[in-house]
């Protein structure tokens, strides 16, 4: 079966992991592959390495669009949000319905997460602020999952940082390319995820 990822990938992709990689997680992989080659803006290798990376942590190491707590449904989805809440580990419940009546939990291959990230992703790409906001379940398609990522760390629409900021021809900074999702959060981790990544599709072993 062709899922787009060379043998060769694969074979690199299970010697640093040090775990099979299945179809699905293949053909995710491609897909993002080639959507972040395509969106990368300077050090289209890096770049696109790191957000390998960040698809792999954000989606409970799938490499498929997931809601927030790798919920099966809405449902699971606002529960377990509720649940966080209730437990204090958060401090808003996120996923209380909007006036729309739809909610706005982490979902994607980046976890969007917010009414107003929604809207704003919608209207840097497509100049339509109500099209996630009313369909939020859209994230969950993986073209545009894909291309909603690599938008948002590209263009810094999540946060004020872009990966020009952090990985750019002159130097590479993994790390703190954590900062275009969100805060440190696993900055370390992904950070060597992404060294694995750069190995995979370029052949170049950095640990």
């Amino acid at each position: 079966m062709d899922t787009g990822m060379t043998s060769e990938e694969q074979g690199r992709f299970e010697d640093v992991f040090g775990k099979p990689i299945s179809v699905s997680q293949q053909t995710g992989f491609a897909l993002i592959h080639d959507r972040a080659l395509r969106g990368a803006s300077e050090a289209p290798i890096k770049q696109a390495a790191y957000i390998l990376a960040t698809s792999y942590w954000e989606s409970g190491l799938t490499f498929l669009p997931v809601r927030e707590g790798l919920a099966k449904t809405d449902a699971e989805a606002r529960a377990y949000v509720c649940g966080l809440y209730e437990q204090k580990r958060i401090r808003i419940n996120y996923a209380e319905p909007a006036e729309n009546g739809q909610s706005f939990y982490g979902r994607g291959y980046v976890q969007l997460t917010w009414e107003k990230n929604y809207r704003a992703i919608g209207d840097h790409l497509l100049g339509d602020r109500e099209l996630f906001y009313n369909e939020p379940d859209l994230v969950m398609r993986p073209d545009l999952a894909a291309i909603i990522m690599v938008r948002g760390m590209v263009d810094g629409i999540f946060t004020e940082h872009r990966l020009n900021d952090h990985i750019n021809r002159d130097r590479c900074d993994y790390i703190h390319a954590r900062q275009t999702v969100n805060r440190m959060d696993r900055a370390e981790k992904i950070a060597e995820w992404a060294e694995h990544m750069e190995y995979v599709i370029s052949r170049v072993r950095l640990v």
